[in-house]
């Protein structure tokens, strides 16, 4: 599992997105909401290079048994 992250267009901070895999429509949806938590801006933000889960974040997405 990975986080999906972006690189703002106008600052250049790279910030975290969506955790995949998920849904294609949430994937979708997500992402064309993402705005830089830095400047706000959300027109033009690229991709940025994937970084594995932590720990913490893995276990939060485990289905309950």
């Amino acid at each position: 599992m990975q986080m999906f992250r972006a690189r703002c267009a106008s600052c250049q901070t790279i910030f975290d997105v969506i955790a995949t895999p998920c849904p294609v429509n949430v994937f979708v949806r997500v992402t064309k909401a993402a705005a830089c938590p830095m400047c706000g801006n959300a027109k033009g933000n690229l991709t940025a290079p994937a970084r594995d889960l932590t720990d913490a974040e893995r276990a939060q997405r485990k289905e309950p048994a």
